[in-house]
This record gives C-alpha cells, structure tokens and sequence, in this order.
C-alpha cells in the first residue's frame, strides 16, 4: 500500500489566501493584506498571493508598493482560471511596453474599465 505525504504548509497557504480573498472581497484591505503576507512567509514566490497583494495595494492607493507586484499578472495561470479567453496566448507572447516611443497596444486583459482608465493616458 503506497503513503500519500501531504504538505501541511500548502494547506495553511491555501486558507490564508482563501481568507485574503474573502476579506478583500468585502473592502477590508488591511485584513485581506495581513493573510497575503502570511501566504508570503510560508512559500515567498506564491504568484496569487503576490498579485492578490498587489490588487489589495492598489485599491488603498498605495501605487508605489502595488505596481511592482501587479507585473504578476502575467505569470497567473489565465488557462487555469477558465477566463474563456482565445486569445491569451497571442497577447502573452508580445513584448511588455518599458516606455519606448512606439506603436503600443493596449488590451483589457481584466476588464473595460481598465481599459477606459488606460485610455485617459493614450496620446492621440
């Protein structure tokens, strides 16, 4: 008969994201980045944690701490997540913009409202 060995700490990793998540889904930022963190000390590379804190920075207007972070984005798994979208691949594949003059396109890759704000910056 095979052992199955589990990891304890994925399991209290997994639960502090999950509270993060729940505490940022009602507008409690500073309680939903306390369980991000801890998330953080068990594995420091933790991609949803690190662009769940990121998202939570964001949201009480700490730009500076939160736009480092946000470049995790692209490392989240978009195909786990069943966002439907055919395309991400394509836009995964493009070089990221680092301020050069150039053509830029600019994609919603979380929703229009992003892409609306974006907007407000485009020269014509």
């Amino acid at each position: 008969m095979a052992s199955v060995v589990f990891n304890m700490d994925q399991f209290v990793a997994a639960d502090h994201l999950d509270r993060g998540i729940d505490f940022f889904k009602q507008n409690r930022f500073q309680e939903a980045l306390v369980e991000y963190e801890n998330v953080l000390r068990i594995n420091p590379s933790d991609r949803y944690a690190l662009w769940n804190r990121s998202v939570a920075l964001l949201s009480m207007g700490d730009y500076v701490n939160g736009m480092p972070d946000y470049t995790w984005t692209w490392v989240y798994d978009w195909h786990a997540l069943s966002l439907g979208e055919k395309n991400i691949d394509r836009f995964l594949a493009l070089p990221a913009w680092c301020g050069e003059s150039c053509r830029l396109l600019a994609y919603n890759e979380t929703g229009f409202g992003d892409a609306i704000m974006l907007l407000r910056f485009c020269l014509d």
